[in-house]
Order: structure tokens, then sequence, then C-alpha cells
């Protein structure tokens, strides 16, 4: 939990300055090394810190009535970049791309948006999942 508020704290404090982000749920458990998540919501997208073994991961929902799945930071960059390479590390770099790209993901997950939206970011999905484990060869 510390790692995700530091984070927040030094990387990522115009969520709530600049975009009146507030904490809506958080969870903490010692097992596995100590894992937790903290759930931000402006109103507009949910975002979701979750620190687990595997390190800091950010993660992105609508705030409407329509339900969907948590997107990853990477999946939604790459969405917002044209570019399979990006990578959705939660550092202070892409705290910076967050900063720019916030406006823009808002409207992606705006109400008007979401359905077209969840396609294309399932779309996004489908081909790393094609990069990552490429058919076999006969």
């Amino acid at each position: 939990m510390e790692e995700i508020l530091r984070f927040l704290y030094s990387n990522a404090i115009f969520l709530f300055r600049d975009y009146n982000f507030k904490f809506i749920d958080s969870e903490w458990s010692p097992s596995f090394g100590g894992s937790a998540y903290v759930i931000l919501t402006n109103g507009f997208v949910k975002i979701r810190f979750v620190k687990s073994r595997d390190g800091l991961l950010m993660e992105f929902q609508p705030s409407g009535k329509i339900k969907a799945e948590w997107f990853q930071f990477t999946i939604v960059g790459i969405f917002l970049t044209n570019d399979f390479h990006f990578s959705g590390d939660v550092n202070k770099n892409n705290a910076v791309f967050l900063k720019g790209q916030l406006p823009k993901i808002m409207e992606m997950f705006s109400e008007n948006n979401i359905k077209q939206t969840i396609q294309e970011l399932n779309l996004i999905k489908r081909e790393m999942s094609k990069r990552l484990f490429p058919p076999r060869r006969r």
C-alpha cells in the first residue's frame, strides 16, 4: 500500500488537484509478500493501482452505468499511441504521459464512447496475445 500512496503523492497528485479524483476503495493483504490496491474515481473514469509481487500496475474502467472489465495501462497506452511497444510501467515518465493523456482517457471511457472503446481495447488485447503467443506452424 505504501508504494501506491508514495507514487500517487510524488508523481500523480494532479489526479486529485486537477481532476478531482477521490479514493473509493482500497485493500491491503500481507500474504504473498504483501499486495494492495487503491481505486480512484472522478465520476468519469476509475483508476485502480495494484501492488503485487509483480510490481505496481495501473488499470482503467468506466465509472458510468456500463460495466466493463479493467483495462491495463499498457492496453490503454497502445490505444493512445498506436505503438505496440508502449510500456505500461507505473513510473515517473508514464505519470507525465498519464497527465497529458488523461482528458483523452476520460473521453474514451465516457458513456458516449465506452462501447467503441471496449471493442478497440479488446482488439488490442487479442493482437498482443497473437504477438506474445504466435500460432505454431506445422
